[in-house]
């Protein structure tokens, strides 16, 4: 017997189109995919980013879904399920799989299982986060979290820090199954076989003397640009360093003023980089670089990975735990410092033939955190609960 899924989400995600499609080619699931917002699929002008962009990969492809509302991505708290009762009574799910807990439409999906005969499956970055409450609202948030989780089915975290988290409000390890965290593999495979190194180091003007460092993502506060770039104009053998800064965002023009200077040819800032053309700057580039004040996994660690780069994280990305083995795929460094960041990175330079082991290791590591290993993850606990 099929087992109906209903699949709730906020819009579609490119990191996540690959579990749809997984789980929609499975003949014991029929599942669909609801969306509220249309973000991504459309050009649209992304606030953090700070321009107009569509994803240049098929979001829409190989499974089925469904726009109930197409609001903006700026609304997303208030996303709800129109005429709720009528949504869930007539299309007699057996699972709902949510991904999150804080919009709406989750609250709407809890309240109305038990009425209408349906499990949930919460997916989602479960964290206690790095960021400080006041202590009211942490108080509000645990007892939030207290009503939602009695309420749910079953678990799948994406990692470590998300079990822990779900252990300390008291859900048994019986009601989780590991689903780990996942970028489009597939896709960043067929563009690491795709591209050249040495061609598209020559084509970025990186000289083989040169360890290419790269920062991927918004360049807005958060993410700590501008320690990056301290840390690189700390660093030792600063002539033998070439930086790679994918993305845009408010803190652009400053990264580019600090580092210009010294770095002359030597920086290559090209903007945004849509998801296609990822290829040929993260082969060119020997680390990753994240110095995140607060990520509750950091997917670009995975993309890097996948590209075989060390990684450089802060002890504020949340993934650490999961990918990055100290010495052996990368390294963690204090947040929002800049000189232990600078050493690693002078040591990476000094250590090139100990960087091309880790960039084997890293790529070794990361095939424990497949699209392929997150869909079965995500099956196993929907056909638990049916």
């Amino acid at each position: 017997m099929t087992c109906r899924v209903g699949i709730l989400l906020t819009h579609p995600v490119q990191y996540q189109v690959p579990l749809w499609r997984k789980l929609a080619a499975r003949e014991d699931l029929e599942s669909t995919c609801f969306f509220f917002s249309d973000q991504g699929t459309k050009p649209a002008l992304d606030p953090d980013f700070g321009e107009t962009f569509k994803w240049d990969v098929p979001l829409l492809d190989g499974y089925r879904s469904q726009f109930l509302t197409r609001r903006p991505i700026s609304e997303a708290r208030h996303f709800a399920v129109p005429k709720a009762g009528a949504f869930f009574a007539e299309r007699r799910f057996r699972v709902v799989l949510l991904h999150g807990y804080s919009h709406a439409f989750a609250r709407q999906a809890i309240r109305a299982k038990r009425r209408d005969g349906y499990k949930v499956v919460l997916h989602g970055e479960f964290s206690d986060g790095a960021r400080p409450r006041a202590r009211w609202k942490q108080c509000l948030r645990a007892a939030y979290l207290n009503w939602f989780y009695r309420r749910v089915d079953h678990f799948c975290p994406i990692g470590r820090q998300a079990i822990a988290h779900l252990h300390r409000r008291g859900i048994p390890g019986e009601r989780m199954t590991l689903t780990p965290y996942s970028v489009d593999d597939e896709l960043l495979e067929r563009q690491f076989q795709a591209h050249d190194r040495e061609d598209c180091r020559r084509c970025l003007g990186i000289g083989p003397e040169h360890t290419a460092f790269l920062f991927s993502g918004k360049l807005i506060h958060r993410k700590r640009p501008l320690v990056f770039a301290e840390a690189a104009l700390a660093a030792g053998c600063q002539e033998r360093l070439a930086v790679i800064i994918l993305g845009s965002g408010e803190q652009a023009e400053a990264v580019r003023r600090r580092l210009a200077p010294a770095f002359g040819r030597r920086l290559i800032m090209p903007g945004f980089v849509n998801q296609s053309e990822l290829g040929r700057y993260f082969r060119a580039a020997d680390v990753l670089v994240l110095p995140s004040s607060f990520e509750t996994w950091g997917l670009v660690v995975n993309e890097a990975m996948q590209f075989g780069l060390p990684c450089i994280v802060s002890d504020r990305v949340g993934c650490h735990e999961d990918l990055i083995l100290p010495g052996k795929t990368g390294f963690v460094v204090p947040h929002n410092v800049a000189a232990p960041l600078a050493e690693r990175m002078e040591w990476c330079v000094q250590h090139p033939e100990e960087i091309r082991r880790m960039a084997a290791r890293s790529r070794e590591h990361i095939r424990g955190f497949t699209s392929e290993r997150a869909a079965q993850g995500l099956a196993a606990a929907i056909l638990k609960v049916a």
